[in-house]
């Protein structure tokens, strides 16, 4: 993995977000959009990761510093927003004399899963494909880029933006998930060929499966990515949906783990937390933070626990409040 390398989109401004907080900063259970796509980039043990930045550059660099990950996550900035071509394209110089592949992943989709990831380098890796793309197949593909492929053997020929499709390319169900694996010699070769011939003006990165294609390179596409996992981030309603999928997996953990939550559909559980085996979580309590409770604890209704510590056993009252860290406790 030490020469496979990823390259995070994050340059966006995220406008339909209507926020002075760049898109990727947004909270999603107590982390930014940004940082559980960096977590999952850091568990698969990739070598290299380059985030793309733009607007919010400063913040966003910030934020990064502040992360304590197993390889070291260097930025370029995108002075103006291009495409994701063009995106791509302002990391040319960090991997001037780097040979390997390099995964592209957007900076706003926090909820793809570390084994789908895992299977697609895999897929990549076991077929010796020079490009793949991670797709899905979906009932309602709208707003998304479809997956052309010819009519005898199914192979992949292109993507197609759905302001650039016509009738019959919106009527395919298999999409891109905006995640693909791709040598590095030939990205940046593809790169200097893309141009802003279409409907959005900008430098498109799906532009290089056709160049690989007619380059008689090892082309394919993997639906192995679900549909909640394909869900990029942009807007504040979107990012409720991806927040009720992802309190729906840790509720789900947790209780794999031990723990009963009564009417768990109430309860508010952050990612950071943790919680022992035996625990009960009464209805309506929100955990934040760095909280911890021990084994056999019980959690009574409507509480609220912020960096707390809960003693193995310990009965916390109903409509209780309590943080560790009162400076940083939210009323």
């Amino acid at each position: 993995m030490k020469h496979l390398a990823a390259v995070v989109l994050a340059a966006g401004k995220g406008t339909r977000m209507k926020s002075a907080t760049p898109k990727v900063l947004h909270p999603l259970l107590g982390i930014p959009l940004l940082g559980h796509v960096i977590d999952l980039l850091d568990r698969s043990g990739l070598g290299r990761i380059v985030v793309v930045v733009g607007h919010g550059a400063e913040q966003v660099s910030d934020y990064l510093a502040t992360l304590k990950t197993g390889v070291r996550v260097e930025t370029v900035l995108q002075k103006e927003q291009l495409g994701t071509g063009h995106a791509v394209n302002c990391c040319r110089d960090l991997f001037k004399g780097w040979h390997g592949e390099i995964l592209i992943i957007c900076g706003d989709t926090p909820l793809l899963r570390f084994r789908t990831i895992g299977g697609f380098i895999a897929s990549h890796a076991s077929a010796g494909n020079t490009l793949s793309v991670l797709s899905s197949v979906l009932d309602d593909p709208e707003g998304y880029g479809r997956i052309l492929r010819d009519a005898e053997g199914g192979s992949v020929i292109g993507i197609v933006e759905e302001k650039d499709a016509d009738a019959r390319q919106r009527k395919i169900r298999e999409i891109n998930s905006g995640t693909y694996m791709v040598s590095a010699e030939f990205l940046f070769d593809a790169l200097e060929k893309v141009d802003t011939d279409n409907a959005q003006g900008e430098y498109y990165l799906t532009d290089i499966v056709a160049f690989a294609v007619d380059m008689g390179m090892k082309v394919n596409a993997y639906p192995l990515a679900g549909v909640e996992e394909v869900m990029g981030i942009n807007s504040r309603y979107q990012l409720s949906l991806a927040e009720a999928v992802m309190l729906d997996r840790l509720r789900r953990y947790w209780m794999e783990q031990g723990v009963t939550f009564l009417n768990a559909p109430t309860v508010y559980v952050e990612k950071s937390v943790s919680l022992a085996g035996d625990v009960i979580i009464e209805p309506n309590v929100v955990l934040r933070g760095s909280t911890v409770v021990g084994g056999g604890a019980r959690i009574g209704a409507f509480s609220l626990l912020q960096d707390a510590e809960i003693a193995e056993g310990q009965q916390v009252p109903p409509c209780s409040h309590l943080c560790l860290n009162a400076q940083g406790c939210q009323k």
